[in-house]
């Protein structure tokens, strides 16, 4: 992994957590899809060419975050 990619992923961390926050102060539920979900099974963190972060919401909960 290049020194950029684990730049963006340390980076992407920190977006997560901070949607991670939100989520839980107002009682969204959300969970993690694609590629993200593949790579925190698969490689215990990121796809190492991945270079996004992907999350859903159900419906309720995305109108309400939005």
């Amino acid at each position: 992994m290049t020194e950029i990619n684990k730049q963006l992923h340390e980076t992407l961390i920190e977006i997560l957590d901070f949607v991670k926050e939100i989520c839980e102060k107002h009682e969204l539920t959300y969970f993690l899809i694609y590629g993200t979900a593949l790579g925190a099974k698969r490689h215990c963190g990121f796809i190492p060419w991945d270079d996004d972060v992907d999350i859903a919401l159900p419906r309720e909960h995305y109108n309400i975050l939005i």
